[in-house]
């Protein structure tokens, strides 16, 4: 090839990764902006100019999960390039999309698979530990969400993923503990405010419980875990008139909300003190 063809062959792929690295860059902000459609239409199309840029990749999977386009995700991640880099990426997201759909071996099979190839992929402990918690085996989602922890120790879901564990350890202090972490780095968490709360609640510091609820409501519009949290605890500090509106409020949009059993269920409710406290809530409607 002569000197002048391979200098064009060079400036055409450059313009092609820049044209690209753009349509990702857009897709981001529509991500963040959640337009999801239109985000994948952006990743696509980097894709298609890039078939090696992962972090599109990456946005593409996360966007779809998004929308709940299962098939579709499974679908990019078929046609994800053959490198280590790319594969333990994909073993990472159909690890994700099987916690999504209930399948925790199959995630828990993705992230060994991502593990064998960097030990130090901080994200496969990450979402290995999320299905041993909806598996219900919360030691070994301990030991997990402290591995992920460890590997980068400023990421705010892994703190409050592993809050998590110790809410249903009873642990209080550590579930507080965990949660201000997060808040450092994610100060608009309403997650975190929530886990927090429960943390006071199981220390019986119930007005500070209720601050934390009201935040989380705050910052996340029909946040339910948090919404049934304030309703427990207003409940339990007498506020009964308070606490009735809002558990109204739910079973108006879904009258499965009187049985408590089926909201413990759906919910992933295990806290014994507040079990007990929703079902006095619920029996005097």
């Amino acid at each position: 090839m002569r000197w002048r063809e391979w200098l064009a062959e060079k400036q055409a792929n450059w313009r092609r990764k820049r044209k690209a690295h753009n349509h990702f860059l857009a897709a981001k902000s529509l991500a963040k902006q959640k337009d999801f459609p239109a985000a994948i239409t952006h990743y696509t199309e980097a894709i298609r100019l890039n078939p090696q840029h992962l972090c599109a990749l990456a946005g593409l999977i996360t966007a779809r999960l998004q929308t709940e386009d299962f098939a579709g995700a499974l679908a990019d991640l078929d046609k994800a390039p053959g490198t280590k880099k790319s594969q333990a990426l994909v073993h990472v997201a159909r690890a994700h999309i099987y916690i999504q759909q209930k399948q925790y071996d199959e995630a828990i099979e993705e992230c060994a698979q991502a593990l064998a190839t960097n030990s130090r992929r901080g994200v496969a402990y990450y979402y290995r530990g999320l299905a041993y918690l909806r598996m219900g085996d919360i030691d070994a989602a301990l030991v997990d969400f402290t591995r992920a922890i460890i590997l980068d120790p400023g990421w705010a879901d892994a703190y409050i993923s592993r809050s998590a564990v110790y809410c249903r350890k009873k642990d209080a202090s550590a579930v507080i503990a965990d949660c201000n972490r997060a808040l450092k780095f994610d100060p608009r968490s309403a997650v975190a405010y929530n886990n927090r709360a429960v943390g006071h609640f199981l220390k019986k510091d119930f007005p500070v419980a209720l601050a934390d609820y009201q935040k989380a409501n705050e910052l996340q519009a029909d946040f339910v875990l948090a919404l049934t949290g304030q309703a427990v605890t207003l409940h339990k500090l007498g506020q009964i008139d308070a606490a009735k509106a809002i558990w109204l409020c739910l079973i108006e949009k879904d009258a499965r909300f009187r049985d408590p059993d089926w909201f413990f269920q759906e919910y992933d409710w295990t806290v014994a003190e507040y079990m007990d406290e929703a079902r006095r809530l619920i029996a005097a409607l």
